[in-house]
């Protein structure tokens, strides 16, 4: 069975994006290729969309509950 995932480097470990369907302590043999770094226009999107985030704040006009309320059991 071949499978091909990504995930992030941590250190010396991978980190997968999602579980791969193998039984625990599977020996797997692995190539890795370094993805392609993100395309700059991506993050001048990213960008704009926090700074107008910032300048028009989404909110809903409705009542603010305490911490209390919002946990409250019936």
């Amino acid at each position: 069975m071949v499978t091909r995932s990504t995930g992030t480097l941590d250190g010396d470990v991978i980190r997968l994006d999602a579980p791969l369907d193998l039984p625990q302590s599977s020996r797997a043999e692995l190539t890795v290729q370094p993805l392609a770094a993100p395309d700059a226009r991506w993050a001048q999107f990213l960008d704009e969309l926090d700074a107008l985030g910032n300048d028009q704040p989404i909110g809903s006009g409705g009542t603010r509950l305490t911490r209390d309320e919002l946990h409250e059991r019936r």
